[in-house]
């Protein structure tokens, strides 16, 4: 199994790990466990038997458009819940969306790491009823050319996703969508500094721009 240090607005920790009762010869979900100071819940997402078989030692990018053994990728999210365990409760569920996970990151066979689209929102029953996005890997996807087909390969220089080290598809990403985050608490703090860390990246790569 693997723990992941994730960066997130609400920031999480997870592990992949194999649910064998899930599995069947040609697919296995994966469960990612998702834990925090004040939360704690659990995303799953499948993939091809086919393409773990390919078994890749040293680890490589398979972009979910690739026919892995000659048959689909079926990487899909199949669900996530969290619950929220601080001084207000409460659980979010997203349901299975079809077609939002653009690869993930595979060696020796197991999945080390998951790329998707933004997935959501899901409504939670927190006080106000606040909404949430979820998101695997990197948050700039859309840049990195993510629809290709070609076999798995690893830093082929062309700076797409697959040129990625698998600590990138090693975060998850869980989106506050309003601001009726749960109060007090250390909920609205992480995403206040993590909004100012993200406004003053921006700031730093104008300058760098200019």
């Amino acid at each position: 199994m693997f723990r992941f240090v994730c960066k997130a607005l609400i920031s999480v920790g997870f592990v992949l790990a194999a649910f064998g009762a899930g599995s069947s010869a040609n697919a296995t979900n994966f469960g990612v466990s998702v834990d925090g100071a004040n939360y704690s819940g659990t995303a799953v997402v499948n993939i091809s038997q086919n393409c773990l078989n390919l078994g890749l030692p040293l680890g490589a990018f398979v972009f979910s458009g690739y026919n892995c053994g000659g048959s689909s990728s079926a990487m899909q999210f199949l669900s996530a819940d969290v619950h929220f365990s601080g001084a207000q409760t409460g659980d979010v569920h997203f349901n299975a969306e079809a077609n939002v996970i653009l690869g993930m990151y595979v060696q020796n066979g197991v999945v080390t790491g998951v790329q998707s689209r933004t997935i959501g929102p899901a409504t939670s029953d927190l006080p106000g009823n606040p909404a949430f996005d979820i998101f695997f890997g990197v948050a700039d996807w859309a840049s990195l050319d993510p629809f290709q087909t070609h076999a798995p390969v690893h830093d082929d220089g062309d700076s797409d996703l697959d040129d990625l080290s698998p600590d990138h598809f090693q975060q998850t990403h869980l989106v506050p969508l309003t601001s009726n985050v749960p109060e007090p608490g250390s909920l609205s703090l992480v995403v206040a500094t993590l909004g100012a860390a993200a406004l003053a990246n921006r700031r730093r790569r104008g300058v760098s721009a200019g």
